[in-house]
């Protein structure tokens, strides 16, 4: 028995091979009757330097075919792994990640939402009281003067409250990374291999945007199979040193939400920045697997941009890593 079988990988429009196997073996077979013709030509005329520019040429054409054929076998390879191994491909398990990632987030954001909501109406809280003094003269009231005060015995957890709203904006950015990452994972899973890699093919068939096609398969390759995996490796890292904010939270909200107030009610501060701490360690660990992420994907494609002859400074995006 096999460990893996060769499987199709679906994308947008179609089964995997069927969006850009044809058009990135259509500009090879293009290119090859350019170049072929011109060597013949070369060789009819005795054009020494045709000639030449021909078979370097024929090089390049067989590299983009190396290329192509290497693609497809190492990603039908990795995806049957994948889903040997893992039970889905390399996608479905970084959109899953993150979609774990994401829910767990929004789990604390609607925590805190609440939780602000209950310790603002604890904190306004006011009780008053007051001492009646009746004036009369024999049995005829005639003036009744109320002598009284009020007390906000929770007043200082609006000072709570201004740190609550601080972290609400921090996991408000943290959910805009997270979405920003699956996004940028369903566009480079749509159009990486399907327009993208063609395109780079087409591009590379040419002398003049030969460095440029180069670039544009690099970006594909690198955007499509390194991306998704790098995502995979920061989930688990994120499994590993996620913060525990409290108890019931955030698997069950309703019990941090009504604890925290509770607690509030009675000072138990600590019960309620200690959580809030926690989710400042979240935030961190996100944002730093999020920097991890983009410097692999760009390192990558970096590396692969140079090998295959192209702009390893990616169009100046080099110089974000």
């Amino acid at each position: 028995m096999f460990l893996f079988q060769i499987t199709q990988a679906e994308v947008s429009g179609g089964i995997f091979l069927g969006g850009w196997e044809t058009t990135a073996l259509t500009a090879l077979a293009v290119s090859f009757g350019i170049i072929g013709l011109a060597y013949a030509i070369a060789i009819g005329f005795h054009y020494r330097e045709l000639e030449e520019w021909a078979k370097t040429e024929m090089y390049e054409i067989f590299i983009s075919g190396v290329i192509v054929g290497t693609l497809i076998m190492f990603v039908n390879i990795l995806f049957g792994i994948s889903i040997n191994l893992a039970g889905g491909n390399p996608f479905d398990i970084a959109h899953n990640a993150l979609d774990m990632m994401i829910l767990e987030t929004m789990s604390i954001w609607l925590s805190l939402f609440w939780t602000n909501a209950l310790i603002s109406a604890v904190s306004t809280l006011m009780f008053s009281f007051f001492i009646p003094i009746p004036i009369a003269v024999g049995p005829v009231l005639i003036l009744l003067i109320r002598i009284g005060s009020y007390v906000q015995p929770w007043a200082g957890l609006s000072a709570v409250v201004t740190g609550i709203n601080t972290v609400f904006n921090v996991l408000s950015i943290m959910l805009a990374v997270l979405l920003a990452e699956q996004v940028l994972l369903d566009f480079f899973r749509y159009t990486m291999l399907k327009y993208f890699l063609p395109l780079g093919v087409l591009m590379r068939a040419f002398p003049i945007t030969r460095v440029a096609g180069g670039t544009i398969i690099a970006i594909a390759i690198g955007a499509y199979i390194i991306y998704p995996l790098a995502i995979i490796y920061s989930s688990e890292v994120y499994k590993q040193y996620r913060a525990v904010t409290a108890p019931g939270e955030p698997v069950n909200p309703l019990t941090f939400i009504f604890g925290a107030a509770f607690r509030a009610i009675f000072w138990d501060i600590n019960s309620i920045i200690n959580p809030l701490i926690a989710l400042m360690q979240n935030f961190v660990i996100i944002s730093a697997l999020f920097i991890i992420v983009v410097i692999i994907t760009l390192s990558s494609i970096r590396s692969l941009a140079g090998a295959l002859g192209g702009d390893p400074d990616l169009f100046g995006l080099a110089r974000l890593v």
